[in-house]
């Protein structure tokens, strides 16, 4: 699995961090799977226009169809299920 570092501003980290919470997962977790929600969309400017809805509606109606897939699909992505992190930097331990 690749791992990857991502920069947010404070408040966009602290409403993700909660966000997360309330679904039971850990804030990497959330991002996996809201990363490959978005990777199976075809690209914004390749989504057909549907009636009024804006560019930014389109992104708000994927961010909340991909909650709800987070909602679904969350067992198996719960914090406690999750290696703890020295066991991250342990490659004796995960072997």
């Amino acid at each position: 699995m690749k791992r990857i570092t991502v920069s947010l501003d404070e408040p966009t980290h602290r409403q993700a961090r909660v966000k997360a919470a309330e679904l039971g997962m850990s804030l990497s977790a959330f991002v996996r799977v809201f990363l490959n929600r978005l990777a199976a969309e075809p690209p914004m400017n390749e989504l057909p226009q549907l009636g009024a809805e804006t560019l930014d509606e389109q992104r708000q109606r994927l961010i909340e169809e991909a909650v709800a897939e987070i909602n679904v699909l969350s067992s198996g992505l719960r914090m406690s299920e999750n290696l703890p992190r020295e066991a991250h930097y342990d490659r004796n331990a995960v072997h």
